[in-house]
């Protein structure tokens, strides 16, 4: 049970947390730092919310970090804020659009889901390369012959 509380704290997942408060409530020191834990998850959520997604498509509307957060609209912005000055993520806050990008994620212990996902991306991003080395391979071929 307790294990079941870290992960949920681990992964920014503030239903399961909240689930489970009938289990955790028992511990009178966790009780009592209730809105604190809930504030750290919150942070949590926002670094996950930023790793689901791949790293060149990090740009996250306020609706959806206040959606995963469980906080009003209004205070999305002090919520990244706090995120950004903790330097738990480095990006950019666009208030007109209501977006934040996010351009760098603080490195943290990731479960077996979280290291497959990554696994998948660095396997994606290797084709990619491969493919512009034979981009670049075909284009110098051309400048080498004509010389």
């Amino acid at each position: 049970l307790f294990v079941q509380v870290l992960y949920a704290f681990n992964c920014g997942d503030l239903n399961k947390f909240y689930a489970l408060e009938k289990h955790w409530s028992e511990w009178d020191d966790l009780k009592r730092k209730k809105d604190f834990l809930v504030a750290k998850i919150r942070l949590l959520a926002i670094m996950e919310l930023a790793l689901a997604r791949p790293s060149k498509e990090r740009k996250i509307t306020f609706k959806e970090i206040a959606a995963k957060c469980q906080v009003p609209n209004n205070e999305v912005e002090f919520l990244v804020m706090k995120a950004l000055s903790k330097d738990l993520v480095r990006g950019a806050i666009d208030q007109v659009n209501r977006t934040v990008l996010i351009t760098w994620v603080q490195p943290r212990v990731l479960n077996t889901t979280q290291v497959l996902a990554m696994a998948n991306r660095i396997a994606a991003w290797s084709k990619d390369v491969m493919a512009m080395e034979n981009i670049v391979s075909e284009n110098a071929r051309e400048i080498l012959t004509k010389s």
